[in-house]
């Protein structure tokens, strides 16, 4: 929460999300814009940003990158949720898909990802990327 602050205070930019309030549409919203933290593709997550009209998307490691116990964290959440494994399946085992968690998997800026998201800024507690406008 002090981050989004953070952002919307320094850049004065519209931010896309902020799950704290309850309201339906932004509910529907943080659902859709945390694929990002799911088994889900780079291709799959930059048309949601797009559909959403996000320029740039933060990920904080200690959403991605922390393990969780009995599944109760937000990528598993997302992943049940998106039926991406069973709502049984926790993180410390093996999962039954082949899909990479996308928020690990754009650390490493391989050719697919960097396709759509450009590293623009990382400490040790969250990375920035731009979503690439893609022309046809």
């Amino acid at each position: 929460m002090q981050l989004l602050a953070g952002v919307k205070l320094c850049t004065l930019r519209p931010i896309t999300n902020h799950p704290h309030y309850e309201d339906k549409d932004l509910r529907e919203r943080t659902i859709d814009l945390y694929r990002m933290y799911g088994r889900q593709s780079a291709e799959d997550v930059h048309a949601v940003l797009q559909k959403y009209n996000a320029s740039y998307v933060i990920l904080e490691d200690s959403i991605c990158l922390r393990p969780t116990q009995g599944g109760c964290g937000l990528p598993s959440l997302v992943d049940a949720h998106y039926s991406q494994v069973k709502s049984d399946v926790t993180d410390d085992v093996q999962h039954q898909t082949q899909i990479p968690r996308f928020c690990d998997k754009v650390r490493h800026q391989t050719p697919d990802y960097k396709k759509y998201f450009q590293l623009v800024f990382h400490n040790r507690t969250f990375r920035v990327y731009k979503v690439v406008v893609l022309t046809d």
